[in-house]
């Protein structure tokens, strides 16, 4: 059995909604990130606090600190929905092939938790942007896996998906009932059949630039993690990112008749995030070949890289530095300086005193957040503006 499931949970968004990704995938290298590294140590250091509470972790660096305290939240969070559990398993195999009709299908629940009649899985993100509970595919997958494995024993009668993100303060559940699981279970079903189908004809030498444009469905979703995306060798982003180049490029009267009709607007921004993406990935990209020495050539030559900005100057060894500085006598306030903990600094520590934490409620504020240009199909009501262009944030992509 492979180490990676060709259709694994983790990359469910991408062969969930287009079925022509893992064909398109087939052959590409694997790369690793600095953040994914840290999310998979975090992940195993999670696990053997769960099952070990007199572990130490390591606390010697700011940023070993900072690691620390996102996982020990995490693991807080998992022993309190262990607390009265019939059963609870950590980093749970769980094997979904037989309900996809794919074989070696299977992923890792990060904690399965059986309670009341409830069945809990729990996933551990590490990273900044934000996941939601609910129809989360992922989980979902874990879920029916794990339905499958702990069901023949034991009386289920829903099951609650959890995100755990400590890193962004973000806990998301949700309540779903065994009938829309199934219904998942369908649904996923047909579609990896489908992707199955076109990657077993590049396995058989079909070119990959056979594989007909309407078995691709570029979204954010799929497109976030595929490799095709990020080698820009997708042909439907291509194609898009061709039809935005030319709206970019039309005359100024020409792009204002077309920008003045709502359909072509709302289409032109329906495709934002995934022209944003393909730019993206472009740059990843050219900054790989240039690094290798095989730099894209523009109109004026062959890009190469130059030294960016200084960061801000900084002391290579504090300790040192505050040694130094003592035996110059300085004072006290000429060297150091002080700031007061923010409310979620505060928050933290006084985790076990809610009352004293109460007692500062009416000194925290927040300021407002700037409205956003979202889809239809976003949760949040809407609201009515009346400000700049320049006052808005970032076009946002749905949660």
């Amino acid at each position: 059995m492979s180490e990676h499931a060709l259709f694994s949970a983790s990359g469910s968004k991408k062969w969930l909604n287009c079925a022509a990704a893992l064909a398109l995938e087939h052959g590409l290298p694997d790369s690793e990130s600095i953040y994914a590294r840290h999310g998979t140590e975090d992940h195993a250091t999670a696990e053997t606090l769960l099952l070990d509470r007199s572990v130490v972790m390591d606390l010697s660096t700011p940023e070993a600190r900072d690691r620390a305290q996102c996982i020990q939240s995490y693991v807080d969070y998992v022993n309190d929905l262990r607390e009265g559990a019939q059963v609870s398993f950590i980093e749970l195999r769980v094997d979904y092939s037989e309900a996809i009709g794919q074989p070696d299908s299977f992923g890792t629940a990060d904690a399965v938790v059986l309670r009341d009649g409830v069945l809990h899985v729990v996933d551990l993100k590490t990273g900044h942007g934000y996941v939601e509970a609910e129809e989360n595919p992922q989980l979902m997958l874990y879920a029916i896996g794990a339905l499958d494995a702990v069901g023949m024993a034991a009386e289920i009668n829903s099951v609650t998906l959890h995100i755990v993100q400590p890193k962004i303060d973000n806990i998301s559940f949700w309540e779903v009932d065994l009938e829309r699981l199934e219904s998942f279970r369908k649904i996923a079903k047909e579609a990896a059949r489908h992707a199955w189908t076109i990657y077993t004809d590049v396995m058989n030498d079909t070119p990959k630039s056979d594989i007909e444009l309407d078995h691709f469905s570029p979204s954010p979703d799929a497109c976030k993690w595929c490799k095709a995306a990020k080698n820009n060798i997708c042909p439907a982003l291509t194609n898009i990112a061709k039809e935005a180049a030319q709206i970019a490029g039309a005359a100024a009267e020409d792009f204002e008749d077309i920008m003045s009709d709502p359909d072509q607007l709302g289409r032109s921004l329906d495709q934002a995030p995934l022209i944003e993406s393909y730019i993206k990935n472009l740059y990843a990209l050219a900054a790989q070949r240039t690094a290798e020495g095989n730099p894209p050539v523009g109109k004026d030559g062959p890009y190469k890289f130059v030294a960016g900005r200084a960061g801000a100057r900084a002391w290579t060894n504090a300790e040192e530095a505050e040694v130094r500085m003592r035996r110059m006598r300085l004072k006290v306030d000429e060297m150091f300086t002080y700031k007061l903990a923010s409310p979620k600094q505060l928050e933290t520590t006084l985790k076990t005193s809610p009352q004293r934490w109460a007692s500062l409620q009416d000194l925290v504020g927040q300021a407002e957040g700037k409205p956003k240009l979202v889809p239809a199909t976003n949760k949040k009501p809407a609201i009515q503006v009346s400000v700049t262009a320049d006052a808005f944030g970032e076009l946002e992509d749905e949660d």
